[in-house]
């Protein structure tokens, strides 16, 4: 009796865990809810942020660059709201949350690629302030992502690894001086 119950109780687990309705299924879906809620809540504060940091990167670089750097930052923010707003739009009924996954992951690459734009740009000046301000600009990024994005820790990778990639690269294989 004892070991029936106990292979009962495996089998409910194992259905739990692989069907759509188990367990493990909700449970993503709701880390995908609370990583969309973080998103769509945190775009303001990125969008500040972007904002006096391409205040500063106007001492190193031309206003027309920056301004360059801003709309794309601002459309790709501006993307991670919408993802973020349509996904907690869904149905609570019966969505798959796998694709979202990707979907975000796949924004948050686009962010740290837009983010690692403009630290090449700054390190391209050559100037020790500059680069004490990249470094210092790497530090606070990769900390709001980490934070805002841990829900979904490929996202805080994919975020963070072009911004890193872009100071290792310029650092290892600096530009030709001005």
């Amino acid at each position: 009796a004892r070991r029936r119950k106990m292979a009962a109780r495996m089998r409910e687990t194992r259905v739990n865990l692989s069907t759509k309705h188990g367990s493990h299924f909700v449970f993503s879906r709701e880390l995908g809810r609370s990583f969309a809620l973080a998103r769509k809540n945190g775009v303001p504060a990125l969008i500040l942020l972007a904002l006096m940091i391409a205040l500063v990167a106007t001492l190193w670089l031309k206003v027309k660059e920056v301004l360059i750097w801003l709309v794309l930052m601002t459309a790709a923010l501006g993307l991670n709201y919408a993802c973020a707003k349509s996904y907690l739009n869904q149905n609570e009924g019966n969505f798959d949350p796998n694709p979202w996954r990707k979907r975000f992951i796949l924004i948050e690459g686009l962010q740290g690629v837009v983010w690692a734009v403009l630290m090449v740009l700054v390190m391209h000046a050559h100037d020790e302030s500059a680069n004490t301000f990249v470094l210092f600009t790497v530090l606070l990024v990769a900390a709001v992502c980490t934070l805002s994005s841990s829900h979904i820790p490929e996202s805080v990778y994919a975020s963070i690894a072009p911004m890193t990639l872009a100071v290792v690269l310029v650092t290892q294989f600096p530009p030709n001086a001005k």
